[in-house]
C-alpha cells in the first residue's frame, strides 16, 4: 500500500500517522512488558511534539498504576475493585476496563475498545449501567475523585 508523504502536518494525517505508530509501539511494548500510549502534544507546519506514556504492566497485562487508581478512586463512585479488567459493551461495541485518571473530571474511567485496541474514556455512570449495577449509580454523582 502507497501511502502519501506528509507535506505538513494538520490533525488529520497525525491523527493517521499516530493509528500507525501506534500498532508498532505496542509490538515493543508487549515485547518490553510496557504499555506505551499516546497523551497529546502540539505540532507547527513542520515538526510535531508528541507526547509518550510508558506504564509497566502487571501479571494480566493490565497497567499497575491504572489498576492502583482504579481500586482507589473507582470504590467511591460505586465500583468494586474486582470491576477492574472486565469487559462491558457500549452502542454495540466491547471495552474492557484499564484505569482511572484522575485529571478527567467527567470522563475519569480508562477503558480500551476490545476490537480496535484503541482508548476511550467514560462516565463512571455509563459503566455502572452497563455492569448491571444501576443501584449505585446514585451514589456516583456527590462524589469527586
Amino acid at each position: 500500500m502507497e501511502v502519501a508523504k506528509i507535506k505538513r502536518f494538520d490533525k488529520d494525517n497525525l491523527n493517521k500517522l499516530e493509528v500507525r505508530m501506534h500498532d508498532a509501539l505496542n509490538t515493543v511494548g508487549k515485547e518490553y512488558g510496557v504499555s506505551i500510549e499516546f497523551c497529546g502534544g502540539k505540532y507547527k507546519e513542520h515538526e510535531a511534539n508528541l507526547k509518550l506514556k510508558v506504564s509497566i504492566l502487571d501479571e494480566d497485562g493490565g497497567n499497575k498504576q491504572g489498576r492502583e487508581d482504579f481500586v482507589l478512586y473507582g470504590e467511591r463512585y460505586g465500583f468494586d475493585a474486582e470491576d477492574f479488567g472486565k469487559t462491558f459493551t457500549c452502542d454495540g461495541r466491547e471495552f474492557r476496563i484499564v484505569g482511572w485518571n484522575r485529571r478527567r473530571r467527567k470522563y475519569s474511567v480508562s477503558t480500551v475498545s476490545v476490537v480496535e485496541d484503541q482508548p476511550f474514556y467514560f462516565t463512571p455512570r455509563t459503566i455502572l449501567r452497563a455492569l448491571g449495577k444501576a443501584d449505585k449509580v446514585q451514589h456516583s454523582f456527590d462524589l469527586r475523585g
